[in-house]
């Protein structure tokens, strides 16, 4: 099954969006839906199902405000180096990636703890 986490970015400059991140890639959008269904498009042929987490935008013990803000730091950064207005050093793409995968391993406990108390 696949855990898809969406949460918001705040850049610095322009409205807030919502990142959405499985381990078959990542989709902004102005919403929580457009995010959705960007990432879902890059794993339309997995058939095991999806889980959905839409995280509550507050730090917690598994993804820290810190965490949050240096994601969000390094996003823009990204975003601005695609756009051709800036760079990403090699070092920051590793953080960046690491920072994204830290949110899906949370994002996936997460998930986990709902079930269990759902008594799934």
């Amino acid at each position: 099954m696949q855990s898809i986490a969406i949460f918001p970015v705040f850049p610095s400059k322009g409205t807030p969006r919502f990142r959405a991140v499985a381990r078959s890639g990542q989709s902004e959008g102005t919403t929580v839906g457009e995010a959705l269904d960007g990432v879902r498009k890059q794993s339309a042929d997995d058939p095991s199902g999806t889980v959905v987490v839409i995280q509550p935008f507050q730090p917690d013990e598994l993804f820290t405000a810190a965490e949050q803000t240096r994601l969000s730091e390094l996003m823009e950064k990204w975003r601005s180096a695609r756009d051709g207005k800036g760079t990403i050093l090699p070092t920051e793409s590793r953080e960046l990636e690491s920072l994204v995968d830290a949110e899906l391993r949370a994002a996936t406990e997460r998930t986990a703890r709902m079930l269990k108390e759902m008594g799934k």
